[in-house]
C-alpha cells in the first residue's frame, strides 16, 4: 500500500516489478495470474448460469449469456469502481443469505446433533474432517486448506482492494471486516449438508449435478425473496 502511494503502482505487477527492479518479474506475474484467472473465472461464470438458471427459470446457457453480458457492462463502463460496488453489495447479499440459510436449514434437520446423527448412518465419513476412502482423502483435506485459507488472501482481486484502500489506518478494520464476512458467507456450504439429509428423508428431489444442490435447496425451502 505505501509503495503503491509512492510510486503510482495500480496492478500486482506493477508493484513487483518495482519492489523487484525487474520486468521479467513483471511479466512473469501477469502471466500467472492470467492462467489463474481464466480457472477461477470459469467457475465463477458456471456458478452465475446455475443461479439465474433457477431464478428465472431458462435454459443454462441463456442465463449464463445474460449474466456475462450484465457482468461484463458493468466492469467495462465502471472499472475498479464497480467491483468495489458491487462486492459491497454482494457482501451485504451473501451474510445476510448465509444466516438465515444456515439457521433456517439448521431447524429443518432438528439441529447439529441430528444433522450429524442422519449424516453418519448414510455414510461415517460424512461428519468426518476428511474421507479415508475416496477422492477426498487427507491430500485434498489438506488442499483446501490452502485454497481457501492462503490460496484466497493472496489472489489478485483480493490484494488489489486492499492496497487501493483511501486510508492506510482502514486496512486494520479492512481485515476484520473481510475475515468475518468471509467466515460467515461459508455457513452456506451447510446448504449441501442439509440438502443431503433432506433427499434422504425423501423431501427434497435429488439434485441434477452437485452445482444445483445451493440453488434447489435455497429455492424449494425459502422465500422467494
Amino acid at each position: 500500500r505505501r509503495i503503491t502511494q509512492q510510486f503510482g503502482a495500480l496492478t500486482i505487477p506493477d508493484l513487483l516489478e518495482i519492489r523487484y527492479n525487474s520486468k521479467a518479474v513483471r511479466a512473469i506475474a501477469a502471466l500467472a495470474i492470467l492462467g489463474g484467472a481464466i480457472g477461477y473465472q470459469m467457475a465463477q461464470y458456471k456458478a452465475l448460469g446455475n443461479m439465474l438458471q433457477t431464478v428465472l427459470g431458462i435454459d443454462y446457457k441463456l442465463a449464463l449469456i445474460i449474466g456475462v453480458a450484465i457482468l461484463t457492462f458493468y466492469v467495462v463502463g465502471g472499472g475498479m469502481i464497480s467491483a468495489v460496488w458491487t462486492d459491497f453489495i454482494q457482501m451485504m447479499i451473501m451474510v445476510v443469505g448465509a444466516l438465515i440459510v444456515f439457521i433456517g436449514g439448521m431447524k429443518m434437520v432438528g439441529g447439529m446433533s441430528q444433522l450429524n446423527t442422519e449424516l453418519s448412518s448414510v455414510n461415517p465419513e460424512f461428519v468426518q474432517a476428511f474421507h479415508t476412502t475416496g477422492p477426498i482423502g487427507i491430500f485434498a483435506f489438506i488442499s483446501y486448506f490452502f485454497i481457501y485459507v492462503i490460496g484466497h488472501q493472496g489472489q489478485p482481486h483480493v490484494v488489489t482492494k486492499f492496497y487501493m484502500i483511501r486510508k492506510i489506518s482502514m486496512l486494520k478494520w479492512a481485515c476484520i471486516i473481510a475475515a468475518l464476512t468471509y467466515a460467515i458467507s461459508g455457513l452456506l456450504s451447510f446448504s449441501g449438508l442439509y440438502a443431503r439429509v433432506l433427499v434422504e428423508r425423501g423431501e427434497m428431489a435429488v439434485p441434477s449435478s452437485p452445482d444445483m444442490v445451493a440453488p434447489m435447496f435455497i429455492e424449494g425451502f425459502f422465500s422467494p425473496l
